[in-house]
């Protein structure tokens, strides 16, 4: 099997649960895979599979973060192997996010 199948695969699994409304929703800002629960931890609230444009990442991570703090919520940001740009993960820091603990 491709190597690159078996990552997206694997990528997949951050937001499998179905949009069930008031549960489990999914945001909808281009770039990025999120989903959104009233849970208000790391581990429920994921964005991940970010393929964003070095023009574009700022941006977007300052709409990510503004959307779950308006709703009071921590959130994680996962970071796999076809994460775009590069730099992301120095862009979330400078974003507000801490490594390894979620916002």
């Amino acid at each position: 099997m491709d190597e690159d199948v078996i990552i997206d695969a694997m990528e997949r699994v951050y937001c499998l649960i179905p949009h069930l409304p008031g549960v489990v929703e999914y945001l909808a800002i281009p770039g990025v895979s999120a989903c959104v629960t009233p849970v208000s931890h790391y581990t429920t609230n994921v964005v991940s599979r970010a393929r964003l444009d070095k023009t574009g990442a700022d941006a977007t991570i300052q709409r990510v973060c503004d959307y779950y703090q308006s709703r009071n919520l921590s959130f994680g940001w996962v970071i796999d192997p076809h994460t775009t740009p590069a730099d992301l993960a120095t862009r979330l820091y400078h974003g507000g996010l801490t490594q390894g603990t979620g916002m």
